[in-house]
């Protein structure tokens, strides 16, 4: 039969009433679950709270093991007879812990076991207090992983913002570097005079150093419209074998002034592929100026081309820096080097790789690179997928620089805004042989063109006040007597695709992105023209 607790009572209140009074406040508390054991820790009361907590009835209650309450582990662990002895030895023992309930599911509870002795000091039994606190105790442990994300957050934005700012010093670094020369000799030349080969030297470093600031700009652009997802590419059969020469013939220079070898090795010569032109020879261009770049002097580079029956492989191997172990699985991940220190050897900004990977990946290949260690050259090799059906392929124009232009007796308009860039264009299209008339703004060209209309307009697209959009816009609203139907070429430094074709459904015929190459310029005003560029005699 279930004992009831004798507390301690007050002498003025007759026995009876008091137990009576204890015994109901007992039986009514249902925020506490409220039970006793005997000295064997087997329970022997139950209230109300019992049932609400824990879910048994007071004939399911009555009678079992003090374990009851216990999670599995902790029975299995000795924590529940660590309570109990506890609470013998010192009177007391109180806890927070996830306990059991009948159906199996667990609660947060805090509780306080307690000793029960006689006058003479003899053991009778245990009481046991528990409330249910899960509540508190699951907003804890919320508020707890919110602190851990917030500063894991606050981790990784730190990290973030050290690797922005030593990027930014990078970049500003790499384009700093170029212009530190071509500022040079620009200011040298301006000032001195200097012997012709001297003076030869100094024009080719400020090309050398212009057209690696522009590399740098391209690198920085494609980037971005790679994690925008803009990238876009063109697709036609392509020839592997002119892109690769073009690529080894654009690097030979650097390689000779590094007494570098190049040898090639393409079996079969003939491999035709579904791609872009200029991507793929951006492809060969990365690869080859990293081989060139790492390749100390004395050192030798092989590009392999071979295929089998579904796939082209291409190689690109040196005898250069070759790549640690540690960095080998990172290599390809953008603004990712090896050496970040301001004392690194090789300049850069970690991102020719990562755009190499993502264009291969474009024309449905793969790239891999492997090395030794350190000091044994690496090897990068490129599968590209065969063309299905055999056409004659062709090779980017953009890969054609070695055409001869005459411009004599076509009359071309320039409009441009900067000073400097228009002083080149009009150089440009003069030593080609063309009548050059120039201007600063949109409105300075239309007097121009109603004077006399032109055989070919130049605009340059950010123009002030009025651009070029806006200008081709009213040219074309204009008859043909009055310059309306001039074909007209768009030079911007707005490169990404939705520029060229923002440029071209407004009126113009080409869209030339800056920085541009006299060569290309002379070509496209000769193409409007309808004059047709020759190979040099």
């Amino acid at each position: 039969m279930a004992r009831r607790a004798r507390p301690t009572r007050d002498k003025s209140v007759p026995h009876a009433d008091f137990e009576e009074r204890f015994q109901l406040f007992v039986d009514n508390v249902r925020d506490y679950a409220i039970f006793m054991t005997d000295a064997d820790c087997r329970i022997v009361t139950w209230n109300a709270g019992v049932e609400r907590l824990l879910g048994y009835t007071e004939s399911e209650f009555i009678g079992r093991a003090l374990e009851v309450v216990f999670v599995p582990e902790d029975v299995a662990s000795g924590a529940a007879g660590r309570e109990v002895t506890t609470a013998r030895e010192t009177g007391r023992s109180e806890d927070e812990r996830w306990h059991l309930r009948k159906d199996g599911s667990r609660y947060w509870a805090s509780g306080v076991l307690t000793a029960l002795r006689d006058d003479d000091g003899r053991l009778r039994g245990f009481a046991k207090v528990m409330r249910d606190i899960t509540e508190r105790k699951l907003a804890e442990e919320e508020r707890k992983q919110l602190l851990q994300l917030e500063q894991q957050a606050r981790k990784e934005a730190e990290a973030a913002n050290r690797v922005r700012d030593q990027f930014l010093a990078m970049v500003s670094h790499e384009l700093r570097t170029p212009l530190n020369a071509i500022l040079g000799w620009a200011r040298l030349l301006e000032g001195q005079q200097f012997e012709p080969e001297r003076a030869k030297h100094a024009v080719e470093t400020i090309g050398r150093n212009a057209a690696l600031q522009a590399k740098l700009i391209d690198d920085l652009l494609d980037v971005s419209r790679i994690l925008a997802g803009t990238l876009t590419m063109e697709r036609r059969p392509v020839e592997l074998t002119p892109i690769i020469q073009a690529s080894v013939d654009s690097l030979s220079p650097d390689a000779r002034a590094k007494n570098v070898t190049i040898d090639c090795r393409l079996h079969p010569t003939e491999v035709a592929i579904p791609g872009d032109p200029r991507r793929l020879h951006q492809i060969l261009w990365n690869l080859l100026s990293n081989a060139v770049k790492f390749t100390p002097s004395g050192g030798h580079i092989s590009i392999e081309l071979r295929q089998d029956e579904t796939k082209a492989f291409l190689s690109v191997s040196d005898t250069g820096a070759g790549i640690s172990p540690e960095f080998l699985p990172r290599v390809f991940e953008p603004f990712s080097q090896a050496d970040m220190s301001i004392q690194r050897e090789q300049g850069g900004l970690g991102l020719g790789l990562a755009i190499v990977r993502h264009l291969v990946q474009q024309h449905g290949g793969a790239i891999s690179a492997s090395s030794l260690g350190v000091g044994h050259g690496a090897t990068f090799t490129v599968e590209l997928p065969l063309t299905p059906v055999r056409t004659e392929p062709t090779v980017g124009g953009s890969l054609t620089t070695d055409l001869q232009v005459a411009l004599d007796g076509v009359r071309v308009v320039v409009v441009e805004n900067d000073a400097d860039s228009r002083d080149v264009l009009i150089a440009t299209l003069e030593l080609a042989g063309a009548s050059v008339r120039d201007a600063g703004t949109a409105a300075e060209g239309f007097d121009l063109i109603g004077a006399d209309v032109p055989d070919v307009i130049v605009c340059d697209i950010g123009l002030p006040r009025e651009d070029g959009f806006t200008f081709i816009k009213r040219l074309r609203a204009l008859p043909a007597d009055r310059g309306g139907t001039v074909p007209a070429a768009a030079l911007t430094a707005y490169t990404r695709p939705e520029d060229r074709l923002r440029a071209l459904e407004a009126g113009y015929q080409i869209h030339l992105a800056k920085p541009l190459e006299p060569s290309e310029l002379a070509a496209a005003v000769a193409t409007l023209a309808g004059k047709v560029p020759t190979k040099p005699a």
